[in-house]
C-alpha cells in the first residue's frame, strides 16, 4: 500500500522528538512524537508501508513481527484522521 502526506495539512516541528500536525479545514491538531515522526518521514507516496517497516526495522534493531502491527496501527489511525491519504 502507497501513502503520502496530506498537503493540505500543516506539518510543524516544534523541537527535536515532536512535531505538530494542523489540519486548517476542522481546526484539529495531532502531536506526534520521534518514532511517529521517523515513520512520517519515510511516507513519500512512492515507499510501500512493507518497506517502510523493514527500514524502521533497522533503524531501531527490531524484529520485522514485532512492530508490524504497531506500525499498521499508526498508519491506519493517520489515515482515518485524513493526515495521510492512501494512494
Amino acid at each position: 500500500m502507497l501513502i503520502m502526506k496530506n498537503d493540505s495539512f500543516d506539518f510543524m516541528d516544534v523541537d527535536p522528538g515532536n512535531l505538530v500536525i494542523f489540519d486548517p479545514d476542522v481546526g484539529d491538531t495531532h502531536f506526534i512524537e520521534e518514532i511517529g515522526i521517523d515513520i512520517l518521514n519515510q511516507i513519500d507516496g512512492e515507499t510501500d508501508i512493507d518497506d517502510l517497516i523493514n527500514s524502521l526495522s533497522t533503524i531501531y534493531d527490531v524484529d520485522i513481527e514485532v512492530i508490524k502491527k504497531d506500525v499498521y496501527d499508526f498508519i491506519n489511525e493517520l489515515i482515518d484522521k485524513k493526515v495521510i491519504i492512501q494512494l
